[in-house]
């Protein structure tokens, strides 16, 4: 991760403000104090909170790519700390690189694009392994981590095969704890919802992401995973998920 971020920061380097920010609403949202220090502070410097203040801010328009670029890495690497950016918590703080803002993946270079896919992949790949030290990562639900990358506009897809890929015992816990935990009517799957409400921007996602929880390959990973567990209530959480993926539809 720490590489991945390294290269952000060379790949988008610091763009040269005026007196002002283009992007974000300084009328009422972000003050004249903050927007000084947003345009004046090294990038690497900037805290949590005044990233905050940014991303929390209603967007302007349309929005300015080379300011967007320019706060980018450390919002990747504020992120990747387990910080809450966006105006809704963690799974809206990357907004800004959506449809409704950048939409990186149809308006920028193939390079760029490929970067913040990775940074993306080894976020989610972190969480499942409770590989992100930060506290603030302690009780951070790896789908509130998948509605972020989504909302983002970044495919799901190779990210749930990664998931599926990994068969380790925390990437199966974490699967596991998310199955037991939705929201959603395994006989009524066209109705289902995820637990995250800002998923709703994102519905084609959501489905994707229930059917692939939902999927009965699932039954084979848990069931060999019980065979092995020692731990008691682990064992019956992967009992209860193996049950889950195994109910008729």
């Amino acid at each position: 991760m720490r590489a991945i971020i390294a290269e952000a920061y060379a790949l988008f380097p610091p763009h040269r403000f005026g007196a002002r920010l283009n992007n974000v609403c300084t009328t009422c949202c972000v003050t004249a104090e903050q927007e000084a220090l947003l345009v004046s502070t090294q990038r690497q410097r900037i805290s949590a909170e005044l990233m905050q203040a940014y991303y929390g801010a209603a967007f302007n328009g349309c929005l300015s790519t080379e300011e967007t670029e320019h706060f980018l890495p450390r919002l990747l690497e504020l992120s990747a700390e387990g910080h809450e950016l966006g105006t809704g918590g963690f799974e809206c703080n990357f907004d800004h690189l959506g449809t409704r803002g950048a939409n990186y993946r149809h308006n920028w270079s193939r390079e760029k694009i490929t970067l913040i896919d990775r940074y993306f992949q080894a976020l989610a790949t972190l969480s499942w392994q409770d590989g992100l030290p930060n506290p603030k990562w302690r009780h951070r639900a790896i789908e509130d981590v998948l509605c972020a990358i989504a909302r983002g506009s970044a495919p799901l897809a190779p990210i749930l095969s990664a998931w599926q890929a990994d068969q380790s015992r925390q990437a199966t816990i974490r699967l596991a704890n998310t199955i037991s935990n939705l929201h959603w009517s395994k006989r009524k799957i066209g109705f289902a919802k995820l637990v995250n409400a800002f998923w709703g921007d994102v519905p084609d996602q959501e489905f994707l992401c229930i059917a692939w929880l939902c999927s009965r390959d699932h039954y084979i990973r848990f069931d060999a995973a019980m065979s092995r567990e020692e731990d008691d209530d682990v064992f019956a959480l992967l009992s209860l998920a193996r049950d889950v993926v195994s109910a008729p539809s």
